[in-house]
């Protein structure tokens, strides 16, 4: 997480800068330089995973609050609202895939038959 991203998030919780800093643990001023990126001194702040992960936590709990509100309105299980069907790697993007030898070179004798065919014929006189 960089400062930029650190502010868009305090700007979708709808916190100020104090209430952000309470809810995350830290003074204002450190909260200040987290946001800024800069130090005291001049130099680059480094926003620490734990604040990142504690962002990340506190936007989620609306959500979960959500959830269970729905599930205990509604009368259904968590299931039913929530995909629990494992996370899978997604496939390779087959436009990046290597190609064969043997498909290259029929893509380059096509590539130059056409090149051969397109090319303008020159007739040479020479001249003695």
């Amino acid at each position: 997480m960089n400062n930029h991203k650190l502010k868009a998030w305090r700007g979708r919780m709808g916190w100020s800068k104090t209430d952000a800093a309470k809810r995350l643990g830290v003074s204002r001023n450190q909260y200040l330089r987290y946001e800024k990126g800069i130090g005291n001194d001049e130099k680059k702040v480094k926003i620490p995973q734990t604040v990142a992960l504690a962002c990340e936590a506190l936007e989620t709990r609306p959500i979960l609050a959500n959830l269970r509100e729905m599930v205990g309105r509604y009368g259904v299980e968590v299931a039913e609202v929530v995909d629990t069907a494992p996370v899978q790697d997604p496939p390779e993007d087959p436009m990046k895939g290597e190609t064969f030898p043997e498909e290259k070179k029929k893509i380059s004798k096509k590539k130059t038959q056409k090149i051969k065919e397109s090319e303008p014929s020159i007739e040479r006189s020479n001249p003695k």
